[in-house]
């Protein structure tokens, strides 16, 4: 695995640490300090809206006999307290070429996790990977400069081993809505198995205020995330943008 010690050197960058509290002026969760970046290679902002995830204490799960395969769906939010947030009114998306996207709590700033439905360079189905924006084309994450997925941060680290090991989604067999159907007979109602939506506060780029947009999935992920790289491609200028943002988690 490649890491950030890579000879690249951090552009310049002003990231003051930004108090967001959680909309209920009596809860005592910690105040969460997020990340904002400005460079000649885009921005970081923390997104409207974002808090930690007021989650209640149920553990989902729920073994899904599908036509296509089994599939599992696994929910644990007391382990997810505190490290979901929520972003815009909701605690996961669905963006980027049919990938799932959370937001988490990486230490004093906010990173965004995708899920996608097919593996490929050192993507497994199913399980959580970090990125650090999106360009419309392309997802930020280094990968293409690699043979396998960098290794960021230990804190990042950390906090991908929980996603992976308490938000687990069927996203294979997952179809628009968040939703698991399917068919058991020619005039009958389709069978349902798993509705995302019931679980967690879910929300989709086609379905948004976005879809008219001139950027429409773009826009989305970075209303969503706060990250807006602006001129970065494959090679140093990408490694140079993860520097800079992975420089500033502390824990």
């Amino acid at each position: 695995m490649m890491s950030l010690n890579n000879g690249f050197r951090a552009g310049r960058s002003l990231i003051p640490d930004i108090p967001n509290k959680r909309p209920d002026a009596n809860s005592d969760v910690a105040v969460f300090k997020g990340l904002q970046l400005r460079n000649d290679l885009g921005q970081v902002a923390l997104p409207l809206g974002c808090h930690e995830a007021l989650l209640d204490k149920k553990v989902f799960a729920k073994h899904i006999k599908h036509p296509d395969g089994a599939a599992l769906a696994y929910i644990n939010k007391p382990k997810l307290q505190g490290v979901l947030l929520e972003t815009n009114g909701g605690e996961i998306f669905r963006a980027m070429r049919d990938r799932l996207i959370v937001v988490a709590r990486v230490g004093n700033i906010h990173v965004p996790f995708y899920m996608k439905k097919e593996g490929s360079k050192g993507v497994q189905v199913s399980n959580w990977y970090p990125f650090f924006g999106y360009t419309g084309s392309e997802v930020v994450d280094g990968s293409k400069d690699v043979i396998d997925k960098p290794s960021y941060h230990g804190e990042i680290s950390r906090v991908q081993e929980i996603l992976n090991k308490n938000l687990i989604l069927p996203i294979d067999i997952m179809g628009s809505g968040g939703t698991v159907d399917w068919s058991i007979g020619e005039g009958i109602p389709r069978m349902r198995g798993f509705d995302l939506g019931l679980h967690l506060k879910f929300k989709e780029s086609e379905r948004s205020e976005f879809t008219k947009h001139p950027d429409g999935d773009k826009a989305f992920v970075e209303a969503v995330t706060g990250y807006m790289p602006r001129a970065v491609a494959p090679g140093e200028t990408t490694w140079r943008w993860i520097s800079d943002i992975v420089s500033q988690i502390r824990t």
